[in-house]
Order: C-alpha cells, then sequence, then structure tokens
C-alpha cells in the first residue's frame, strides 16, 4: 500500500508513505493519484518519498523508477527519499546508466534522519530541508 498526502497547507510538499509490502499496481495509482493531485497546483512541488518501513519490494524495479520517472507531473521539485537501504540509491545509479535522458537529482537520506522535521525554506525554491 501507499499512501499520498499533503505535508503542508501550501501544497508545496507530497508526502509518498510506502507501506512494509507494495506492488506494481500499487505504484502505478499513487503515480496517477499524484499527478491528479498537483494537476491544479501552480507552483513546484517537493516530493517526500517515505521508504522507511519497506520489506518487500516488487520485481522489476528499474521499470517502475523509469515509469514513475515518465510520468511525474512538470511541478515536481526536489525529490527526496527517505530510506534504511542502500539499495534504493544504487539502483538509481544503475538506472541513470541505462536511461540517462530520465535522470533526475534525487536525495537519499538514511531512515534515522526521519526523526528531524522537513521543513520548507521560504518561497518556492525547490528545496527541502532537514532541522
Amino acid at each position: 500500500m501507499i499512501t499520498l498526502t499533503w505535508a503542508d497547507s501550501e501544497q508545496t510538499l507530497l508526502e509518498w508513505k510506502f507501506g512494509q509490502r507494495w506492488s506494481r499496481i500499487d505504484f502505478l495509482i499513487a503515480c496517477q493519484k499524484a499527478q491528479q493531485m498537483m494537476t491544479p497546483i501552480n507552483h513546484p512541488v517537493d516530493m517526500l518519498i517515505d521508504l522507511s518501513i519497506v520489506r518487500f519490494y516488487p520485481t522489476n524495479l528499474i521499470y517502475l523508477i523509469h515509469t514513475g520517472l515518465r510520468m511525474r507531473n512538470q511541478n515536481t521539485g526536489k525529490v527526496t527519499v527517505i530510506t534504511e537501504s542502500t539499495l534504493w540509491s544504487r539502483l538509481y545509479q544503475h538506472f541513470i546508466q541505462i536511461y540517462p535522458m530520465c535522470a533526475l537529482p534525487i536525495e537519499f537520506v538514511s531512515a534515522d534522519q526521519k526523526t528531524v522535521e522537513i521543513l520548507r525554506l521560504s518561497g518556492n525554491s525547490g528545496k527541502l530541508m532537514a532541522v
């Protein structure tokens, strides 16, 4: 299961929370929902993708990364991924070697940093800041 919620009332930060198990279908539905949530927004929206409790992954993750990046909204700002595993950053490095035209700057942070509050910097600078 994947849930999407606005982390702030200004709708500048969209949080993706992945459950312990999620499927390819869950991911595609979440991508469509993110598109629907972001379409009426006229400013950059940062993404906070929380993979910290994921224990079981669907197959073909490279394909899912490619699909997610192709489906991203034009308003997508900075993307930050919270994870306990280095799997995601390594997988993304392989992905951008295969699909360099789809590369997007993504920051990977360890799950122990999850306890800090993620705050939006002033304005629509497209940056997240941990304090």
